[in-house]
C-alpha cells in the first residue's frame, strides 16, 4: 500500500464504485463496501505514518534516515556530556535541532568543534532551515547539511549532504 500514492488509491476506488455503481443493487452495496475499505485504508496510512512532535521524535527520525541511507552503527547518545553529539554513526557525529528559529552559525561552530574531539565528520540536521552565515559557514569547513520534514524526510541542501552513507547518491539530487 505505501507504494502507491493515496491519491491514485482513492481514484481508483471511486473508478472501481463508479463501474459497479452500474450493475444491479446487490453489486451497489458491495462497491460502497469497497470504497469505504479503500478510504479506511488510507485513513489507517496516515494515522501511523511518524510525525516529529519534539526533539526525541526528531532525533529517532533523523537516526532512522541515517540507517536507511545505509550509514553503520547508528546509535543516539542520550543526554550525556557528548558536546551536543545526539546521533553518532561510524563516520559523523550528528546533532539535530528540533527549533522554531533557524539554525545559527554558532551551532554549526560547536559541531565542528566536537566532531573534531570524536574524530568524525560532522553533520547537522534541522527542523526549521539554516541562516546563511551558518550555511556558509558550513561549507567552509565541510559540515553536511540537512533540512528534516515533519514527516521524519531529509533533505541535504548541500555538497558535504551527499556523501553521508552510501545509498544517498540516489535519494539526493545532484547540486
Amino acid at each position: 500500500m505505501r507504494s502507491i500514492p493515496w491519491w491514485l488509491r482513492l481514484g481508483a476506488a471511486a473508478g472501481l464504485g463508479f463501474l459497479v455503481w452500474q450493475s444491479d443493487a446487490r453489486t451497489q452495496i458491495g462497491a460502497v463496501l469497497v470504497a469505504a475499505i479503500a478510504g479506511l485504508a488510507m485513513i489507517a496510512h496516515r494515522v501511523h505514518r511518524r510525525r516529529i512532535r519534539d526533539w526525541r521524535d526528531a532525533e529517532r527520525a533523523a537516526a532512522r534516515w541515517l540507517r536507511k541511507v545505509g550509514c553503520r552503527r547508528v546509535s543516539l547518545t542520550g543526554g550525556s556530556a557528548d558536546g551536543g553529539i545526539d546521533v553518532i554513526t561510524a563516520e559523523w557525529a550528528v546533532q539535530v535541532k528540533h527549533t522554531t528559529k533557524r539554525v545559527g552559525r554558532p551551532a554549526v561552530q560547536q559541531l565542528v568543534g566536537a566532531a573534531l574531539t570524536l574524530d568524525r565528520f560532522p553533520a547537522l540536521f534541522s527542523t526549521s532551515g539554516f541562516s546563511a552565515p551558518a550555511c556558509a559557514y558550513a561549507i567552509d569547513h565541510d559540515v553536511a547539511l540537512f533540512e528534516l520534514d515533519l514527516n521524519g524526510r531529509a533533505h541535504g541542501i548541500n555538497r558535504a549532504a551527499r556523501r553521508v552513507g552510501k545509498r544517498t547518491r540516489r535519494l539526493l539530487p545532484g547540486r
